[in-house]
């Protein structure tokens, strides 16, 4: 597919008018095309990606081109021909500019800085690195141009080591070998994506189907794979030298052009057909045989396969991207390709911070002298001075789950513990419920006993969805509740996005009544620990900065 001015912003004063078949590809957040006085007029079949924005005009759209994001206009509406339509993507735009220095991602930050399910690849007949978001239906976001190959640029084959580094085939004419250092990109489609060459293989692209069409990086060693020959190469990345190791032990011709490490720690491969592909696996690599797994319905020639640590494989041909269950063989479509891509993959580091443990602790407190050892509540004191009858019980869940440490005040013992995941890539959701488990009516404090922050981004709300912000009250004074009689309850939300340093957060709530002015009444307390993985754990400034706003 052709680009002839990708990733260009229209910014006018009057109308914009655009004809023709050049696509233009959305740069981060930067609106596609804004006017502020006139009318948009899109004719043709050029694509369109990002906020479009007529301010005081129409907005007009006529041909086959396709519209990925929003459409704002103070004018009418008009749509004519056979266009496919708008698919609709949330876009809060920033101002196209250089921004602030926080703004400026570190070295090889920018390969953790992507949406979830976005692969690295290059699109067929361009220079061009894209992330491709398959969670914002195959949205594509590029890089910037591969510069430092002297030949024409024929990418058959793309993977990305655990340290960032982008290996990929170029099949001009000799099958050869380039490094992407994670330092080469920053985030911005402006500046070059530089490589150095690792080696030349002396293996000739064309008919005799001994080039490179397959890369996987295992265990510091490059594997690269013939797309006819069934040989398979083992490359030293630190000095190039190249071994011919195996070949694929399996009868009849297989042409393949992608292999991929799924999360179960097995090498799948492709066997690339003009229709219905094949997945096939080893059973020891790289000498073990190889087993079907499935065929790909609907699939054609699929020519990019990496596997992610959710469990699945996702592939990609000219026309979709698919999900594919490695353990069932089931397949589906998951979005459309919107370019032919002939190889790609996850930075599987970065994936993986996706998948973040979360441990949710209930602590009780040590229960006062007065409180009998049965948790019956009622320590015979009708004098309230302790709050003896207003007995706070706190619930944690991660937001969505079960509840637990109910009856977990003093006196009742220990609470159970309870595990799951959440996406940590933007922000993970704690709802702590406080129940009056007394027989008197009365309004809880809820403060923050103990928390470690240090760069993580820790929020309170006072529901479970929306709410007013109630931060500073948590850790000032505390915050009162609504006045509760027995047996109700309230709720409030904990919000937390991970930092940067510190890989672990623990943040612990105390409730207790209002009207224990003195603290020596009954009291409860939940612990909320999220821990993140370890390594390549960068999230992206942009929501740090609405987030402390």
């Amino acid at each position: 597919m052709g680009r002839p001015a990708p990733n260009r912003q229209e910014l006018g004063t009057l109308k914009i008018r655009i004809s023709g078949s050049g696509n233009q590809y959305k740069v981060q957040d930067y609106p596609a095309l804004v006017s502020q006085e006139g009318d948009i007029d899109i004719t043709g079949n050029s694509e369109f990606y990002g906020l479009i924005y007529a301010m005081d005009g129409e907005f007009r759209k006529s041909g086959t081109g396709r519209v990925v994001g929003s459409i704002l206009c103070k004018g009418d509406f008009k749509k004519s021909g056979n266009w496919v339509g708008l698919i609709y993507e949330s876009c809060v735009p920033v101002a196209p500019s250089c921004g602030s220095e926080d703004d400026v991602p570190g070295e090889g930050e920018a390969l953790c800085n992507v949406p979830p399910l976005a692969a690295w690849g290059i699109a067929n007949g361009t220079s061009q690195l894209c992330k491709y978001a398959l969670e914002e239906g195959g949205a594509i976001y590029v890089e910037g141009t591969v510069a430092g190959i002297s030949s024409a640029l024929d990418v058959e084959a793309l993977t990305v080591a655990g340290d960032g580094t982008i290996y990929i085939a170029n099949n001009a004419s000799i099958s050869t070998i380039y490094a992407i250092p994670p330092s080469a990109i920053d985030g911005s489609a402006a500046t070059p994506v530089h490589c150095t060459q690792l080696v030349r293989t002396g293996l000739s692209a064309g008919s005799s189907g001994k080039e490179i069409t397959a890369l996987q990086m295992l265990g510091g060693t490059l594997y690269a794979f013939g797309k006819e020959s069934k040989a398979i190469y083992a490359i030293d990345p630190a000095d190039g030298s190249m071994n011919e190791v195996g070949a694929l032990n399996v009868s009849g011709s297989f042409t393949t052009f992608a292999a991929t490490l799924g999360a179960d720690q097995s090498v799948y491969i492709v066997k690339t057909k003009g229709a219905n592909s094949e997945i096939w696996k080893f059973t020891t690599f790289p000498d073990g045989e190889l087993a079907k797994v499935c065929t790909v319905a609907g699939s054609g020639e699929i020519k990019g396969l990496a596997g992610h640590p959710d469990g699945h494989l996702y592939a990609t041909d000219n026309e979709n991207w698919f999900r594919i269950d490695p353990t069932t063989g089931d397949s589906s479509v998951v979005a459309e390709a919107l370019d032919a891509i002939e190889d790609m993959d996850f930075y599987y580091v970065s994936e993986q911070q996706d998948q973040a443990v979360v441990d949710v602790t209930v602590t009780p407190e040590d229960p006062p002298d007065e409180v009998p050892p049965d948790g019956s509540g009622d320590d015979g004191d009708d004098d309230d001075d302790d709050g003896g009858n207003r007995r706070p019980d706190l619930e944690i869940a991660i937001k969505g789950g079960a509840f637990a440490g109910s009856g977990a005040q003093p006196g009742n013992g220990s609470a159970p513990d309870v595990a799951g995941q959440a996406n940590t890539r933007t922000e993970v959701n704690y709802v702590v419920r406080v129940t009056n488990t007394g027989d008197e009516e009365t309004a809880f404090v809820v403060n923050e006993k103990t928390a470690s922050h240090a760069r993580w981004i820790v929020r309170y709300f006072d529901a479970i969805e929306g709410g007013t912000e109630i931060t500073q009250q948590i850790r000032d004074t505390g915050w009162t509740t609504p006045s509760l009689a027995g047996g109700a309850d309230t709720s409030l939300r904990v919000t937390v996005v991970p930092g940067a340093v510190e890989e672990d957060l623990s943040v612990s709530l105390q409730a207790r009544s209002a009207s224990d002015a003195g603290g020596t009444g009954p009291k409860d307390v939940v612990t909320a620990l999220t821990t993140k993985l370890a390594s390549g754990s960068a999230i992206r400034v942009r929501q740090w900065r609405e987030l402390r706003d």
